[in-house]
């Protein structure tokens, strides 16, 4: 980032000359209640109601128009924004700002592991951890006005931590793996993502009996501090480690956010699955059902059995029933639509039916 305002630290503004501190506490105060807020209106007395936390002075007006002032003049020749005087307050239209840029490099660090490459992953997710100085907006992150962006943000840099480290094991780096996600569960030993990543690189380091005591140290802290249990994905990741399931020494493409370990505890369904692939191939196709509560991994069993399918050569396609309703026949629309346009197209009778699913087109 060239220049811009940088949020996720000391709230401070980025300019050719590097960075410039915003005066003193008030109007740095000032620049982030308008960076938090940036292109977007903030009325004054909002702005008052921030700056002295409820308590203003008889001058708060007056004193206000003095510190916008002064921001100006910080802001001046930065190319990192400007504030307007805008009823009934003011808006800063900011260039840019760090927490911008690391958002759309997580998105980016998302979507490569998602699609099958760590390695790009991992060096757009170090770029964006990297952007991050300290807790976001700092100084100001216990007042009303920025607790609930600077939670986000640093929520944001805790998944991304997390998803840096499922590239760094899909890469199989276990070594490297376990010696970050020491420091990883000991900032933050609740979130039990870290704690499932921790088992499975100590498995696959070698370190069955550690991975297993990962686990024990999981329960303790869920135990002691919440008074509850580790969660499923954590119970069948132990059941794997004791049985060795040789699963976990795998590396499959790396799973979407949100998915720590392998689909362990699955085999016989996708093994049955995979047998109507075959079956399929042969000419003696067929519908299957999986069917199961939320959450226990029915997403993640057929992603499998996608990955898989296409592995021997199958056409996979998808298609999903939105929530709140659909149009008849929807996910099989959806599904097939892409395939309806461009060289491959159903011709004949087949092309005719299918016609009014066709790009452009939607279902009568």
């Amino acid at each position: 980032m060239q220049a811009g305002l940088r949020l996720l630290g000391p709230v401070e503004v980025l300019g050719p000359d590097g960075a410039r501190r915003a005066g003193g506490p008030k109007e740095r105060c000032l620049l982030t209640v308008l960076g938090v807020h940036a292109g977007r209106v903030v009325a004054e007395d909002r702005l008052v109601e921030a700056l002295w936390d409820g308590h203003p002075p008889r001058s708060a007006a007056k004193t206000l128009q003095n510190y916008v002032l002064r921001l100006r003049r910080v802001l001046a020749g930065s190319g990192a924004g400007r504030i307007v005087t805008r009823p009934p307050g003011y808006l800063l239209d900011a260039t840019a700002s760090d927490a911008a840029l690391a958002e759309s490099l997580i998105a980016d660090g998302r979507r490569a592991l998602e699609r099958g490459a760590p390695a790009a992953a991992l060096e757009v997710l170090d770029r964006a951890l990297a952007l991050w100085r300290g807790p976001s907006l700092h100084e100001f992150a216990d007042r009303e006005f920025a607790r609930s962006e600077a939670a986000r943000l640093d929520e944001l840099r805790a998944s991304a931590a997390e998803d840096r480290i499922a590239a760094v094991l899909a890469l199989g780096r276990h070594h490297e793996a376990v010696a970050a996600l020491e420091v990883l569960v000991a900032e933050q030993p609740l979130r039990e993502r870290r704690w499932t990543q921790l088992m499975l690189a100590l498995y696959r380091d070698g370190r069955q009996a550690e991975a297993l005591e990962a686990y024990r140290r999981l329960r303790a802290v869920l135990a002691t501090q919440l008074g509850v249990d580790p969660g499923p994905e954590a119970r069948r990741l132990e059941a794997a480690v004791l049985a060795h399931d040789e699963a976990l020494l795998a590396l499959p493409r790396p799973a979407r956010r949100g998915r720590s370990a392998p689909c362990v505890g699955r085999d016989r369904e996708l093994a049955v699955l995979l047998r109507r692939v075959a079956a399929a191939a042969d000419g003696d196709g067929g519908v299957v059902l999986v069917r199961g509560e939320p959450g226990i991994g029915k997403t993640r069993l057929l992603a499998e059995l996608g990955a898989a399918a296409a592995a021997r050569g199958a056409t996979v396609l998808s298609g999903r029933c939105p929530e709140g309703g659909a149009l008849p026949f929807h996910p099989f629309a959806e599904a097939l639509r892409p395939r309806l346009d461009g060289p491959g197209a159903p011709t004949g009778e087949l092309g005719t039916g299918l016609a009014p699913l066709a790009p452009g087109r939607a279902p009568e």
